[in-house]
């Protein structure tokens, strides 16, 4: 989906060096009708966390316009897609590999849920596999879409800070 589609999301459009391709798998067809909202956070959650962020999830999709953004990381952002999709909710993964590069590939089965109601999506072209660096690039992304980045278990120096801080450069709720 280039920058000049119809199906590109225009709060992607308003942040800083938007991607100019996104390459998804799944639908993004009416996404603006929605309230994107992104939950993230560590890899490494607690079960505390692990349980707070599915429960958050499925509130925020029961009976309301949202659809929850996260990376499908290990820890919260697999409770955050988890959550949405067993109340029916819709759901994008943004990954920082491919489209076709599942990872971690413990969330196999999770990646195929996503594409039954929602999307994948990357600005990395397909076969392309993650490397270190494309994760605070992703993060990016990941605030970008979203109204508002609720940051739920991470340390100072985690990509969790990261999407926080994009969150803020792009004046969105944290």
């Amino acid at each position: 989906i280039t920058i000049e589609d119809e199906d590109y999301p225009a709060l992607l459009k308003e942040i800083y060096l938007p991607p100019r391709i996104i390459f998804a798998k799944g639908s993004l067809k009416n996404f603006d009708e929605y309230f994107p909202i992104a939950i993230v956070g560590t890899r490494h959650s607690t079960p505390q966390g692990n349980l707070f962020t599915k429960k958050l999830a499925e509130g925020l999709v029961t009976n309301n316009n949202v659809i929850i953004i996260s990376g499908m990381a290990d820890g919260i952002d697999t409770y955050a897609h988890k959550g949405c999709l067993e109340k029916g909710g819709k759901t994008i993964a943004v990954l920082a590999g491919g489209v076709d590069m599942i990872y971690p590939p413990s969330n196999r089965k999770l990646y195929y849920e996503i594409l039954k109601n929602g999307a994948v999506i990357s600005e990395k072209p397909p076969t392309e596999k993650g490397k270190p660096f494309y994760y605070k690039q992703r993060n990016r992304i990941i605030a970008g879409l979203s109204k508002a980045v609720i940051a739920v278990e991470g340390t100072y120096k985690t990509g969790t800070r990261h999407t926080v801080n994009h969150a803020f450069e792009n004046n969105r709720d944290v």
